[in-house]
């Protein structure tokens, strides 16, 4: 599962776009083996992850309780809180709890995503705030 949140199978692009959703929605924790994977008729299947094991895909910050798309296909929660940009300035975001290690999971922001948190940020004297339906809340760059 690449950092940009495209899969691939020996190193070809999975295409079908069925095939894609499935493994999004099937990506699990496995505390036995020690790595993420898709259990599929009691084998696990292990899968590399090359960042994080969700993409942030959308984002709405007007909703009564801002929420964030991930490429699981479900909504979580977005908490201002848990958002952190790392060494390459891409925003990451703590998303899911888990059995992984660490038991918060975090989510990378695709470029979309990426360009509608930004669009919410504005600096104020020095320090950065993120506007969270009509409230800036202060945040760490």
């Amino acid at each position: 599962f690449s950092k940009d949140g495209h899969w691939y199978h020996d190193g070809s692009p999975v295409t079908h776009q069925g095939l894609a959703s499935y493994l999004a929605r099937n990506l699990a924790w496995s505390g036995e083996a020690q790595c993420w994977g898709i259990p599929s008729g009691g084998w696990f299947i292990p899968v590399e992850i090359e960042d994080t094991p969700f993409i942030v895909l959308g984002i709405d910050l007007d909703l009564p309780e801002p929420a964030v798309q991930l490429s699981d296909e479900t909504i979580q929660e977005f908490n201002p809180a848990g958002l952190r940009f790392g060494s390459d300035d891409v925003p990451y975001v703590s998303i899911k709890n888990s059995s992984a290690p660490g038991g918060k999971i975090e989510a990378r922001f695709s470029r979309s995503a990426m360009q509608s948190l930004i669009s919410r940020i504005e600096e104020k004297e020095g320090e950065f705030y993120l506007t969270v339906g009509a409230v800036p809340v202060r945040i760490r760059l």
